[in-house]
C-alpha cells in the first residue's frame, strides 16, 4: 500500500484542535467530578504543551456540591469519592509552567469562591479537606464572575513541586460560604507545560 498523506488544511486543524483526552487513561476526571468535566483537549505547540479542561458545574445530572468549609473539596454528590477533574502526567503534559482560570458562566446554587488545587492523592473526596500538602494554583479571593480570569506562573522555588508526574487538580472551596448543589458555573482551566527534548546525538 502507498502511504497517505495528511493535507496542508488538515494538518491545521489538527494542530488547532488538538487532540481529545478526556477519556485517555491517566487524563481523565476522577469519578467523583466526570459528571461535570465536558471535554479535556490537548495540543502541541514546539516543545510547548497546551491542555485545556472544560468544566460546567451545572450539568444536567452532575449534582455537584460544595461545603460550608473553607479547603473542603467540591464533588459531584455527598462524599463522593476521587473528586478530581484531572490528572497530570509529566510524560505527556510537560513540566507545568503555568495554569489559568477563566470564567464563562458565573457559579449559582454554591460557593461562588472556587479555588483550584493539586495535590498527590487521586482519593480526595467531596465535602473533605484537601491534604496539607495540596499546592494551590489558583486562588479566586472572591466570587467569580462572568469573564473573571486568575492564574498561577510556576517559579524557581515551587516548579519541582507542580511539575513531576501524577499531579491530582481538585475544585475548593475559596471561603467558608453557601453550601448547595450548582446550578450554574462553566470555566476553561488551561494548564501550559514545556516537554522534555530529546536528548542529543
Amino acid at each position: 500500500m502507498g502511504s497517505r498523506r495528511l493535507g496542508r488544511r488538515r494538518l491545521y486543524n489538527l494542530n488547532k484542535f488538538g487532540q481529545d483526552i478526556t477519556n485517555a487513561s491517566g487524563s481523565k476526571a476522577g469519578s467523583g467530578m466526570s459528571g461535570v468535566v465536558t471535554s479535556i483537549n490537548r495540543r502541541r505547540e514546539g516543545h510547548k504543551v497546551v491542555t485545556e479542561i472544560c468544566l460546567d458545574l451545572g450539568a444536567t445530572g452532575s449534582h455537584c456540591m460544595a461545603s460550608t468549609t473553607v479547603l473542603d473539596i467540591i464533588g459531584c454528590g455527598e462524599a463522593a469519592a476521587n473528586s478530581y477533574i484531572y490528572q497530570h502526567e509529566e510524560d505527556e503534559g510537560g513540566y507545568i509552567t503555568n495554569v489559568e482560570m477563566a470564567c464563562l458562566e458565573a457559579p449559582t446554587g454554591a460557593e461562588r469562591d472556587i479555588d483550584l488545587s493539586a495535590t498527590w492523592a487521586a482519593t480526595g473526596t467531596q465535602n473533605v479537606l484537601i491534604d496539607d500538602e495540596a499546592t494551590t494554583l489558583v486562588i479566586a479571593n472572591g466570587d467569580w464572575t462572568l469573564g473573571s480570569i486568575d492564574h498561577y506562573a510556576a517559579t524557581i522555588g515551587t516548579m519541582h513541586d507542580i511539575g513531576d508526574t501524577y499531579e491530582y487538580f481538585y475544585l475548593v472551596n475559596g471561603s467558608s460560604g453557601e453550601p448547595g448543589t450548582y446550578a450554574t458555573g462553566k470555566f476553561v482551566i488551561t494548564v501550559e507545560g514545556v516537554a522534555v527534548p530529546k536528548d542529543g546525538s
